[in-house]
């Protein structure tokens, strides 16, 4: 009897059909791993991605995400973007110039 031991979890390898336990196992694990991105930012991320997916599976939506999209673009709201950027990138130099602001905070002043 083959022993593996991953994480402190023992599993003993009898049949082909453990294995496949053990291999999805093994990948639950492997994916609760996100690095600087929190549980809840990776669950966000993940719903918001299959709903765009859902989304292109609809010509209607479809139709309707291209004109959100050049409305996005347009010339008023880029300068609106640009003014709302350059505002908080002048108050977090502001405050890292007197000392609240440090660079372990940039994640969380972007999201």
């Amino acid at each position: 009897m083959n022993k593996i031991t991953m994480y402190n979890i023992d599993y003993a390898v009898t049949t082909p059909s453990l294995l496949i336990i053990k291999a999805t196992t093994t990948l639950v694990l492997n994916i609760g791993n996100f690095g600087i991105f929190s549980a809840r930012e990776a669950a966000i991320e993940i719903w918001i991605a299959i709903g765009i997916i859902a989304m292109l599976f609809y010509s209607k939506l479809r139709k309707i995400i291209f004109v959100f999209l050049k409305l996005l673009i347009d010339r008023y709201f880029i300068c609106t973007y640009i003014s709302v950027f350059m505002y908080s990138r002048a108050i977090v130099f502001l405050l890292y110039k007197i000392g609240f602001w440090e660079w372990d905070f940039l994640k969380d002043t972007i999201f």
